[in-house]
């Protein structure tokens, strides 16, 4: 299974990275990955190897 959430990144590139909006829409794609992980290993009864990658985040000390 795939699944892709362009939300947080179409928001960080029109609202800024570190917008109340775009952190808004990272902690509704958090909630989102913890279910869909949840659910994954509910139906696999534990059996299941979750992989997230992500693009770059930069670390807040670097903000310029």
């Amino acid at each position: 299974m795939s699944c892709y959430f362009a939300s947080y990144d179409e928001t960080a590139h029109i609202k800024g990275v570190y917008s109340k909006e775009a952190i808004a829409d990272l902690e509704r794609i958090d909630v989102l990955v913890g279910e869909l992980v949840e659910k994954v290993h509910g139906i696999t009864n534990d059996n299941a190897v979750v992989c997230v990658v992500s693009t770059f985040w930069r670390n807040r000390s670097n903000k310029t």
